[in-house]
């Protein structure tokens, strides 16, 4: 059974479901989804927690989570005055995450800002 046919079955079983009994089949989805995601992260009151709060987020989130809090947090970034400390980090991880090929190119690109 393929994927698909997996969720087709799923799909016309919560409709009959819900045709039976609506209330208990949005409670049962509800329930399910509430199982099953990583809500909002809780920004901590301590700022040393912070990191270890998102941390432990990030841990629970999946990867097209993931990407679209950083690619929010990307842009809110750019309008905000971040120490630089906080920059070097930011680009330290990213430095780290590159291979042989695209930290010389990189390197070749910043250069020409110079």
């Amino acid at each position: 059974m393929t994927d698909k046919d997996r969720a087709d079955l799923l799909y016309n079983a919560l409709g009959d479901c819900a045709a039976a009994n609506s209330e208990l089949t949005i409670a049962t989805i509800w329930s399910f989804l509430e199982d099953n995601t990583t809500r909002l992260p809780n920004v901590p009151l301590f700022p040393e927690r912070i990191r270890d709060d998102a941390k432990f987020w990030a841990a629970l989130a999946g990867p097209h989570e993931l990407e679209a809090y950083l690619v929010a947090s990307t842009a809110a970034l750019e309008n905000s005055q971040l120490p630089e400390k906080q920059l070097k980090r930011l680009a330290a991880m990213c430095w780290r995450r590159m291979c042989g090929d695209s930290r010389a190119a990189y390197k070749k690109w910043i250069s020409q800002d110079e």
